[in-house]
């Protein structure tokens, strides 16, 4: 149709090569190749980016700068500065601080305040523990009876058979759930043996005890 080409449409018209633009215009269709318009072409190369720290001492530096001109002390904990390890929302309530806080920060009353909760903490958290060493051992001091008095009606009652506690491997918390009510199911087993039987004094002695001991 054109056997000059592009030159009997106009004599300064481009046509790209074939095959190497994504799209073309509608001018420059009817000298492209049906198998080239047709065809997908997928990017041979990509672009990409790589970290640079080129600029993070400077970056670090402005940060702290304005940290420190702009928030007189970590009024979390009582510090005299914020750690750059804050997060950007931390530094944002920091930033925001009221004036009543900002007087008790530099006043000294909001780091005397944090000194006296995290000495509170430490005491709290020992005596924690020495209770809970207490009671465990109370605990199992009395397991270790109940199961003693478990092996004599075992010895006097063989019919009956009970579950013996698992000290060992038995830690405080699990006192209080489903495996600490081993006492009580023992008991259950008993009273329903009480409940058939016609000479009831030495089970009912020995429920005695456990229930004491419960």
């Amino acid at each position: 149709m054109f056997p000059g080409g592009a030159h009997d449409i106009n004599h300064h018209m481009h046509i790209p090569v074939p095959g190497r633009v994504q799209y073309y215009r509608a001018e420059a269709l009817p000298f492209i190749p049906n198998e080239i318009k047709t065809q997908l072409r997928f990017p041979k190369a990509y672009a990409t980016s790589e970290m640079n720290m080129r600029y993070h001492k400077q970056v670090v530096e402005q940060t702290a700068a304005f940290m420190k001109s702009n928030i007189a002390q970590n009024y979390f904990n009582g510090d005299s500065h914020v750690s750059l390890e804050a997060s950007l929302a931390e530094a944002e309530v920091l930033f925001a601080a009221g004036d009543n806080v900002k007087a008790l920060g530099s006043s000294g009353e909001l780091k005397a305040l944090h000194e006296r909760v995290a000495r509170l903490t430490e005491a709290s958290s020992s005596e924690y523990l020495a209770i809970r060493d207490k009671l465990n051992n109370i605990i199992n001091a009395a397991q270790s009876k109940e199961d003693q008095i478990y092996n004599e009606i075992g010895q006097d009652f063989p019919e009956i058979v009970l579950s013996l506690h698992d000290v060992e491997n038995q830690s405080f918390s699990s006192v209080f759930s489903s495996k600490g009510f081993t006492s009580v199911w023992n008991l259950e087993k008993i009273d329903a043996h009480l409940s058939n039987m016609k000479d009831k004094a030495i089970l009912e002695n020995y429920r005695n005890q456990l229930h004491a001991l419960l």
